[in-house]
């Protein structure tokens, strides 16, 4: 430090200017000279030892959200990856045991509030905000399940919602009322894993267009929820053009309609209220529905994050050979896929489809 208090010193005296500086005025700007250094300085070593990160974690919800996106910010200029890989399984594994608790807790003990529910919906939002802004998410075709279906579709709607540079307020509505969205699927009978809704009794259909009913009026036991959370929880099987349930209301709002989206997104891809279907079809099937029942801004974005092949994915080129998807890039159709041989090994040989415009994907193998 006090060899560069004298470098300045000495710069600084050595200046021939029309006027004289005084020894006050040298002090002055070697002091702001150290200022300019050693401020990103500081702020390096705080979010390289993630000490930033605890200061925010102590904060408000506004903070924890703007305070999140300004960690991003630096550490995409400083260099250091901060992403939290959305399919860390040991971190998801604790998001779904937080919510089947809390949801569980309430259900079995009623009169048990779901205030709780706010901390995790700030802890994702958290880890939502700090990821990389290009991510590809690698979503995965799996069993129907109703709290990791919880906690995909909050993730997949604030990304979405940071995509859309919504509101710190919004993106926190949006996040409770994700995950509270499904609470009334707990109080019916009626089958509704990988099963067709449609193929139902009429009694059995009819409970089962109850659930959104079902979850607003328990939710209204909830004086400090915001009311438009409640609202969400009720339309998210509405479609815009009034042919969902239970209202058959045509909601316009852009929150209701990201959840309305990306729940129907994950429950195509895990079974959940419907048939199973795979990655390709689930998003041609937001694609064919856009501006009928979903919001054409909102299923542009989600075709953009959501990796169409997601990693393990084993395709056939254009070029005749066969690949396996072994990561993502920027670009959600063109990922990185190492070669196979003819028997099924994996070669040195590798495309990056994002870089590579004369090889194409012509279809996924079994």
């Amino acid at each position: 430090m006090a060899v560069i208090i004298s470098s300045i010193f000495e710069i600084v005296s050595n200046l021939k200017l029309n006027f004289e500086i005084s020894k006050n005025t040298i002090i002055y700007t070697t002091l702001v000279g150290i200022g300019i250094v050693s401020v990103p300085l500081i702020f390096y070593c705080l979010l390289k030892t993630s000490v930033l990160v605890m200061i925010i974690n102590k904060g408000h919800t506004f903070w924890k959200i703007y305070g999140s996106a300004l960690i991003g910010a630096f550490a995409t200029l400083f260099g250091i990856r901060m992403t939290i890989k959305h399919e860390n399984k040991i971190r998801r594994e604790e998001y779904i045991e937080k919510i089947k608790s809390i949801l569980e807790k309430h259900i079995y003990h009623r009169g048990s509030s779901l205030r709780e529910i706010e901390y995790v919906a700030e802890d994702i939002i958290q880890d939502v905000m700090q990821a990389d802004e290009n991510m590809v998410i690698d979503l995965l075709e799996r069993e129907g399940n109703l709290y990791e279906h919880t906690l995909v579709v909050t993730k997949l709607c604030i990304i979405v919602a940071k995509k859309m540079k919504l509101t710190a307020e919004q993106i926190y509505r949006l996040a409770l009322g994700a995950l509270l969205h499904d609470l009334g699927l707990r109080y019916i009978t009626v089958p509704y894993i990988n099963c067709d809704i449609n193929e139902l009794s009429e009694a059995e259909a009819f409970e089962y267009r109850k659930h959104p009913i079902l979850a607003y009026s328990v939710l209204e036991e909830e004086k400090w929820m915001d009311p438009f959370v409640k609202k969400m929880v009720l339309v998210h099987h509405e479609r815009r053009d009034g042919s969902g349930f239970p209202l058959k209301q045509k909601t316009r709002d852009t929150e209701c309609g990201i959840l309305q989206a990306c729940d129907a997104f994950d429950c195509f891809i895990s079974g959940m209220e419907c048939r199973r279907m795979s990655i390709q079809q689930a998003l041609e099937y937001l694609v064919e529905g856009t501006d009928i029942f979903y919001d054409r801004r909102i299923v542009r974005v989600i075709e953009r994050l959501v990796a169409r092949y997601p990693v393990g994915t084993r395709v056939r080129f254009n070029t005749g050979e066969s690949g396996i998807v072994l990561k993502q890039t920027e670009n959600s159709i063109r990922p990185v896929i190492g070669i196979l041989d003819e028997e099924n090994r994996l070669t040195e040989k590798i495309y990056q489809l994002n870089k590579n415009k004369n090889v194409s994907i012509l279809q996924v193998e079994n």
